[in-house]
């Protein structure tokens, strides 16, 4: 968590190539693999090596993504923690448990000044650890599922607005061979102002549809 705050740290303040900041997020989640936070355990290291670092990576990279509109960001994590926190403690995890309602109360004290207008901003610092410890929590969840499709299930549930996000803005910059790294106004919520709604209801909208 505190690698990743500090590339997005020197990210805010000096900035860094795209292709290397993916590479900081591959290394953090073999990193993760070693100490057993894997996507489907079970199956052999060829399987799930490639799907771990697919997942890591691109959670940081969809909270991070979705960080463009005042409190989106936040408050989504904020939804998806108190689920997270629900069901570790319906698991009887107490390690989980705690580490999600610590994060969901900075979360949510942020967010206090970060929805519209918003006082204070994220940056990437905050939604890269962000995004690293939602990504790692998610599959902790997931770690009792039964089968591989609850194992896959369950953090996909947990995390499908930003996921869904992410998807529809890759490809339609693939379609529009358009940079995916560069910023724009083709997210979800950019689309749904420019259907006339205002920013702070989009944002309302958008954590319902979390929920």
């Amino acid at each position: 968590g505190s690698v990743a705050f500090l590339i997005g740290l020197y990210d805010d303040i000096v900035g860094i190539f795209p292709s290397l900041k993916m590479l900081f997020f591959i290394c953090l989640a073999i990193f993760c693999f070693n100490f057993e936070i894997k996507l489907f355990p079970s199956l052999p290291l060829y399987i799930s090596l490639p799907f771990t670092i697919f997942w890591i990576s691109g959670i940081i990279n969809a909270i991070n993504l979705i960080d463009n509109m005042d409190g989106l960001s936040s408050g989504v994590s904020s939804i998806t923690l108190c689920f997270i926190s629900y069901l570790s403690f319906y698991q009887g995890n107490e390690v989980i448990f705690t580490a999600s309602l610590a994060l969901l109360g900075a979360c949510l004290g942020f967010l206090i000044f970060n929805f519209y207008p918003a006082k204070i901003f994220m940056g990437d610092s905050g939604s890269l650890f962000i995004g690293l410890i939602l990504s790692i929590l998610s599959l902790k969840v997931a770690g009792n599922a039964t089968n591989i499709f609850s194992t896959l299930l369950v953090p996909t549930m947990l995390l499908l607005f930003p996921i869904f996000d992410t998807t529809l803005v890759t490809i339609n910059r693939i379609l529009n061979k358009t940079p995916i790294s560069k910023g724009g106004v083709d997210h979800t919520s950019h689309r749904l102002v420019g259907f006339g709604i205002s920013e702070k209801r989009v944002v309302i909208l958008l954590y319902f549809v979390s929920i």
